[in-house]
């Protein structure tokens, strides 16, 4: 949703911009659909009971074994999406300050 509000055709924009801003927000929806399969998969093939709440805790455990636990397990499972978004706020900053 925030692609297609944020990124969505604007006529006021150079046709390389718009073709950049197209080929960005595809991209973006295949990393999407890819990390929530990535996560969901790692997540239930270490946890001991598939997708039930056993199974995502202890899924989440062993993530985040080496680091502390559960709760790092989820700091780990969640740092992409984290990443991302920083990513584009820091984007969107530079491009609010070059206007």
């Amino acid at each position: 949703m925030a692609n297609n509000t944020l990124l969505a055709a604007n006529p006021a924009l150079s046709e390389d911009e718009r073709a950049s801003r197209k080929r960005w927000t595809r991209r973006a929806r295949c990393r999407r659909g890819c990390r929530y399969c990535w996560n969901i998969g790692v997540v239930s093939a270490l946890g001991t009971a598939g997708l039930s709440a056993a199974g995502i805790s202890s899924g989440l455990a062993t993530i985040g074994a080496a680091v502390g636990g559960m709760a790092s397990g989820v700091v780990i499972a969640t740092a992409a999406p984290v990443a991302a978004a920083i990513g584009y706020g820091a984007y969107r900053l530079v491009q609010w300050l070059r206007e």
